[in-house]
């Protein structure tokens, strides 16, 4: 009954503050809008104290924010404008949805990869409006939530679980996998559509570039945790005999597809990325993976090691001569000028 006390000042002061704004010439700039504001903290305040935990902070924050975006939305519709009123109301609003969606998932094993899909959704979204509607400081703001949202997916998906569809684990179909693909397609998103006005071109190119070798982490992060996944899942047995060579190789074949991105998009960055990632991968099998093995596998082993390292040279060989021969017609055209 408190609570329902609580609940009926906190909507019937807000919409009496913004009938009272209303009735006066739609004046929302004054007094009004900061009471609507104190409203909503006392309420806040009150409905903790009196639920006592028997509801999460994120439902009250989250109910808030919803009342305070269809306040932004109601004061747009009679001011035929965009005020600075109705735009504090919507961010208000949506910055307190934002902070409410850290509690979702509280106290699951899974609540780490629950936000991480939530706020990979936001970048998303916020991407996307930004690109179209050339918000450049949205478009920033996604980038800033996908680069830290990444970093904390990186530090805390070892240890969490795999998010299997119907209790059954299928590579690549479940929600670590889903949220490993999100951040890798918005790094990729921001590598070739991201531009920020106030930097120059040079500085700009750069960007894209470390934009898409994090992405290219992401990838990376993304087959080493299908693969051991697959292994405890289905292999289980052979798991601590056979887990590091499966990760060699596929870093392996990883690193030929950096090589080749690097190819074709001319990228000197990449090619030298998958170069040091192939070394080190062969030093790996070599001293870690292959010790104690049997004849056969480090054979086998090392000639796909091997034969991954001939196309990458024959690879590196067609490209300089391509380079050669473009840079070949360039300086031609310019003596026959």
């Amino acid at each position: 009954m408190p609570f329902r006390y609580a609940l009926a000042a906190f909507l019937f002061y807000t919409i009496g503050l913004m009938v009272s704004s209303w009735s006066n010439k739609l004046s929302f700039e004054g007094i009004d809008l900061y009471m609507n504001a104190i409203n909503g903290i006392l309420f806040g305040f009150w409905a903790l104290f009196i639920l006592n935990g028997e509801v999460a902070y994120g439902y009250i924050l989250s109910f808030i924010g919803i009342v305070y975006l269809i306040g932004g939305f109601v004061i747009y519709l009679l001011t035929n404008k965009i005020t600075p009123s109705s735009g504090v109301f919507f961010l208000g609003g949506l910055l307190l949805i934002l902070v409410s969606v850290s509690s979702i998932g509280g106290g699951y094993e899974s609540k780490p990869l629950i936000t991480v899909l939530l706020w990979g959704c936001i970048a998303a979204i916020a991407a996307a409006i930004g690109y179209s509607k050339r918000w450049n400081l949205l478009s920033i703001a996604s980038l800033a939530i996908w680069f830290v949202v990444g970093c904390y997916w990186y530090v805390v998906t070892w240890d969490t679980p795999r998010g299997e569809w119907f209790g059954r684990y299928i590579p690549f179909l479940n929600w670590g996998a889903i949220a490993w693909m999100v951040l890798a397609a918005l790094g990729f998103f921001f590598s070739r559509k991201l531009v920020i006005p106030q930097l120059t071109d040079q500085a700009n190119r750069m960007l894209a570039r470390v934009y898409a070798l994090l992405s290219h982490l992401i990838v990376g992060g993304l087959l080493t945790r299908q693969i051991e996944n697959i292994f405890t899942e289905y292999m289980y047995d052979s798991a601590s005999s056979y887990l590091g060579l499966a990760l060699s190789v596929s870093w392996g074949c990883y690193a030929l597809l950096l090589i080749l991105w690097g190819a074709y998009y001319r990228e000197l960055l990449f090619r030298a990325f998958g170069s040091a990632v192939l070394v080190i991968v062969a030093i790996k099998a070599i001293l870690m993976d292959l010790s104690g093995q049997e004849a056969l596998y480090k054979v086998g082993v090392l000639l796909i090691l091997g034969a991954i390292s001939f196309f990458i040279t024959w690879i590196n060989s067609k490209w300089r001569v391509k380079n050669g021969e473009i840079n070949g017609k360039g300086e031609e055209a310019v003596t026959e000028s």
